[in-house]
């Protein structure tokens, strides 16, 4: 299926018809006859300094924003993934290229999307948006029934919850609190291979040892996802 297939089949989705800059990144090789479908799974969009219109929970979701431009290109997922914003991007297209090595955006090569729909403040993080603003409850059902949706339409082979806190809060939280049942066993279901999570890639933890999960065994949370690509998502 071509880029502009996935984007018109995404642009059905309630929510990216009010924040159609949000619609998920599908690189022009998704599908490639050379590895699997893979979809990176990133935490929120953050507002530039000074920004107060995702601050209402019922306004960010019940209406159009009225955003600025520059509003809009904070939370622009396409261009984050184009430009390989920030470390996050950085990160993912090293971990990427050693395993597929490509002269090109290696983003090109996966699709992506962050979990929340609603961003955090500027250098900060949904949880603290939370705790000022509230709107978890409303934040969390909405990004997992998103999710789903996504997932049914990119159909992804794999997919990695580049963050701890995401992961646990889909599997462990969201998923059975909205639908029932188990995350994984729907996952494997709906085609699903294989998932993981790794620590945050701007994070510090990034390149630490990954204790607690026994999937990584010991491995930092970059070799992990290195290992992991080359066992499982080349063809």
């Amino acid at each position: 299926m071509s880029k502009a297939n996935y984007n018109e089949l995404l642009s059905s989705i309630p929510f990216y018809q009010k924040h159609w800059e949000m619609i998920p990144f599908v690189g022009r090789e998704y599908e490639s006859s050379t590895h699997k479908k893979l979809l990176i799974v990133g935490e929120s969009h953050y507002m530039p300094e000074g920004s107060k219109i995702h601050h209402d929970v019922s306004q960010w979701y019940g209406k159009n924003p009225d955003m600025s431009p520059n509003e809009r290109r904070f939370c622009d997922t396409g261009g984050a993934r184009e430009g390989k914003s920030g470390r996050f991007g950085m990160e993912i297209e090293r971990c990427l290229k050693q395993v597929y090595p490509f002269n090109e955006n290696a983003w090109q090569q996966v699709a992506s999307i962050n979990y929340f729909l609603r961003p955090a403040d500027n250098k900060q993080n949904v949880e603290n948006l939370w705790e000022k603003y509230g709107g978890k409850e409303v934040d969390c059902e909405k990004a997992i029934r998103n999710f789903i949706k996504v997932i049914e339409i990119l159909k992804p082979d794999l997919f990695v919850f580049a963050s701890w806190f995401v992961c646990n809060q889909a599997e462990h939280q969201d998923f059975p609190h909205i639908f029932g049942g188990n995350l994984w066993d729907w996952t494997a279901i709906n085609g699903v291979s294989d998932y993981i999570y790794v620590n945050h890639p701007s994070s510090p933890h990034w390149n630490s040892p990954m204790t607690k999960y026994f999937k990584a065994n010991g491995l930092t949370s970059r070799e992990f996802f290195c290992k992991w690509l080359r066992e499982n998502w080349l063809k």
